[in-house]
């Protein structure tokens, strides 16, 4: 048997849509897919570092951006492979995972921020 893939109905993808679209999210940075094992333990490690508020908006059928920014400033020496969207600060579920286009690489001290838009996400 060949391998197959499926995908999800638009009812679905509405219904997780709906769920990102009310209620309060945070955006966590990881050097590593949070989505494989514990989400966790590819969260960046700082004693500044935290988690960030972020809001979204529907901008089309299946997809969403967020309307807010994030910045988190004075990170450890690291490399963000990917976005998590979380339903906690501190703990809670993983949501969401968004891979970066290119590793973004942070020198000690330095800086990740994200525009009001920069984080998307579509539903194919």
């Amino acid at each position: 048997m060949s391998s197959m893939m499926g995908q999800l109905t638009d009812w679905q993808v509405g219904q997780f849509i709906a769920l990102l679209l009310a209620g309060k999210h945070y955006a966590s940075l990881h050097n590593g897919d949070p989505g494989l094992g514990s989400p966790t333990s590819t969260e960046v490690p700082g004693a500044s570092y935290q988690r960030q508020p972020c809001t979204f908006v529907a901008v089309g059928n299946r997809a969403i951006r967020t309307s807010n920014g994030q910045s988190w400033p004075s990170l450890g020496e690291t490399v963000v492979t990917h976005i998590g969207i979380w339903d906690d600060a501190h703990n809670g579920n993983l949501r969401a995972v968004v891979t970066l286009v290119s590793p973004y690489y942070v020198t000690e001290g330095g800086a990740f921020g994200l525009n009001a838009g920069d984080l998307y996400y579509r539903w194919p």
